[in-house]
């Protein structure tokens, strides 16, 4: 582990899939917004920077520099493993004991945190930002996660802007129409946090809403809210807290995340008590000590143009109309020309998925889907990620109720290799035993996970008593018994079948 290196090459190819998710991340106006609202509200904690970092400062990084953090960093003493389901605790511990026996503690150098100073005045920023619609964001200053604040805090938060009967969307959505969407949220980290509500509207409606929205906070502010807005409040609260660990997963991430935050493995336990013992008085309180006028941050990402002081701009590069094109094979191609960004995007889909299905051939066209990447007569698997990924790209493929598709994403300088390479894999596709029996392995540990969630097995007899003699009664991923008896000639002629150019 400590003398781990990353050959050259293979950093490059980090380097260029890293770069790319810096573009797709400019091209998201949710997130840039989230961006903005983070970046105003904090002037000196590094909650104001993006969580992928500065695109700046990664292309100064070396493979050096990364090789040093990583040796710094990455040492026994700043890791916890948390374990969690059927296993032997003991037997657990000695083989990571094993494992690590060679490994020393290392000194681990402090990382200084500043701390956030108290904001003492109100702020805005608006921005423009190549969108149809105006993201409006308010928020306002809260404590860290371990405050006796949080929990009333954290219930006012979904008394404003969760759910339907909340009071933002009733008000602001559909009494008013002058939000598409509304919603709050309460962000609560290791460090002071922020509580916040987001909204979606056209432009020329964003004051509108936002005064509307603080008329609405001044209302909870000197009237409180009523006992059944607190009651129903603490309901969705248990219900988020005990759905999050009906898995192996979610348990082992509240534990993980109770160690991080608090170092209280039981915090969770002790937060769902404290909520139930928040009181009318208590959200009042929250909300006309931290919801005030000096402690709020305001931003908005808007359409190009539609702000009054850069009205004079020139009109933005925007995306061009569908065309669309038959080939006399039968096959159409829909074309859409979005200059903004250097990506290109292409998806092959083709009718099937559930519909193709049959109680006893049940999940093959999802295994189909995945088998169909993992070679063709002239390349394989390895090579066909080396190929993408050298270049930044991306490929992925999944089946639906009605369909199966085959997607890939490139780089506009990459187009032809992309294209190149989607066309061998739906031409050529050679389906190897080994990868079939690799992806009926995954697929079956996949029906297992399932069958440990609640939602989706209520989700599946639903669907069977909805169509009951409809595929659509199938389930997603098949059964045990369909999906183990499926074979690389049946993929085949599935393959042969719905891969056509009609």
């Amino acid at each position: 582990m400590m003398n781990s290196t990353l050959p050259p090459d293979e950093y490059i190819k980090e380097q260029e899939v890293i770069r790319r998710e810096f573009a797709m991340g400019f091209d998201d106006p949710d997130r840039m917004a989230g961006q903005l609202i983070f970046k105003t509200a904090y002037q000196k904690h590094p909650y104001r920077l993006p969580v992928i970092g500065e695109l700046e400062v990664y292309n100064q990084l070396t493979q050096q520099q990364v090789m040093d953090y990583y040796k710094t960093r990455y040492v026994p003493n700043n890791l916890t493993f948390v374990v969690v389901g059927d296993v032997d605790a003991e037997k657990v511990h000695q083989q990571l004991a094993s494992y690590f026996t060679a490994y020393p503690e290392k000194s681990l150098k402090p990382v200084f945190i500043p701390q956030e100073p108290p904001q003492l005045g109100s702020r805005e920023a608006h921005e423009e930002f190549a969108t149809e619609l105006t993201r409006l964001s308010l928020a306002w200053h809260i404590p860290e996660i371990t405050h006796p604040d949080v929990p009333a805090l954290d219930l006012l938060s979904t008394i404003l802007g969760d759910g339907r009967s909340s009071r933002l969307y009733r008000r602001v959505r559909e009494e008013t129409g002058l939000a598409y969407g509304v919603s709050a949220f309460s962000y609560t980290p290791g460090d002071p946090g922020l509580l916040g509500i987001d909204a979606t509207v056209d432009p020329q409606k964003r004051e509108p809403t936002q005064q509307l929205i603080l008329q609405i906070v001044d209302e909870i502010k000197t009237g409180g809210v009523t006992a059944a807005e607190l009651a129903k409040a603490k309901k969705i609260s248990l219900s988020h807290q005990l759905g999050s660990l009906t898995t192996m997963r979610g348990q082992a991430s509240d534990l993980g995340s109770n160690w991080f935050l608090t170092r209280n493995l039981n915090f969770s336990r002790d937060y769902l008590a404290a909520v139930q013992k928040v009181t009318l008085d208590d959200v009042r309180r929250v909300a006309g000590k931290y919801l005030i006028e000096d402690n709020l941050t305001v931003i908005s990402l808007n359409p190009r143009g539609s702000l009054a002081a850069k009205a004079e701009e020139a009109k933005p590069i925007s995306a061009g109309e569908i065309q669309k094109f038959e080939l006399a094979n039968g096959l159409r191609l829909l074309v859409r020309e979005d200059p903004r960004l250097p990506l290109v995007s292409i998806a092959s889909v083709f009718r099937g998925g559930l519909l193709a299905e049959t109680p006893e051939t049940n999940g093959i066209t999802p295994l189909m889907a995945k088998v169909l990447v993992k070679g063709t007569k002239t390349r394989t698997a390895e090579q066909i990620a080396d190929t993408l990924e050298a270049v930044g790209g991306s490929l992925s493929s999944d089946a639906g109720n009605n369909s199966l598709n085959v997607s890939l994403d490139v780089t506009k300088p990459d187009l032809k290799l992309g294209v190149e390479l989607l066309s061998d894999i739906l031409l050529n596709a050679t389906m190897p035993e080994k990868a079939v029996a690799r992806e009926k392995e995954v697929q079956l540990a996949g029906i297992r996970q399932d069958e440990e969630q609640l939602t989706t097995v209520a989700r599946n007899i639903l669907r069977n008593a909805l169509f009951p003699q409809h595929p659509y009664a199938l389930r997603a991923k098949g059964s045990h018994e369909s999906v183990a008896k499926q074979t690389q000639k049946e993929l085949l002629e599935l393959r042969d079948r719905y891969l056509m150019a009609n």
